[in-house]
């Protein structure tokens, strides 16, 4: 588990809290299918431009998820716990609509499908 006392002493240093916010935006978008290289990642975050022909929703999902990150370390910087409203807000923050738009169509019509299979309390199953 993640001791984020220790994390914070370690990341007093600009240094590792540079390094720490490239792993971890590059790791956790990496894991989702994003395409950008962490050198790609590091040019976006730190420099703010943009190589390769990637899709803009990567550089999106990239931004968003830094300011996601940079949100739950402000959260463990204060002396409250966390609460319903402050995992919304993570929610705002990682849902803004561009990603919306990218999730198009048909993942709308998944999810309203999978809403009225629950209201008549059936099973959804997915063949593949």
């Amino acid at each position: 588990m993640l001791n984020m006392n220790a994390l914070s002493a370690l990341e007093a240093d600009a240094g590792v809290r540079e390094r720490t916010r490239l792993e971890w935006n590059y790791n956790s978008n990496h894991i989702e299918g994003n395409t950008l290289t962490y050198r790609e990642t590091e040019l976006l975050l730190i420099h703010g431009r943009t190589a390769g022909g990637h899709p803009m929703r990567d550089y999106d999902e990239m931004k968003v998820r830094d300011v996601a990150i940079d949100y739950m370390r402000s959260l463990a910087g204060e002396k409250q716990i966390i609460g319903e409203g402050d995992i919304r807000q993570l929610n705002k923050i990682l849902l803004k609509e561009p990603f919306l738009k990218y999730a198009g169509r048909m993942a709308n019509r998944r999810r309203s499908a999978l809403f009225r299979a629950s209201t008549r309390h059936s099973r959804v199953t997915h063949g593949r």
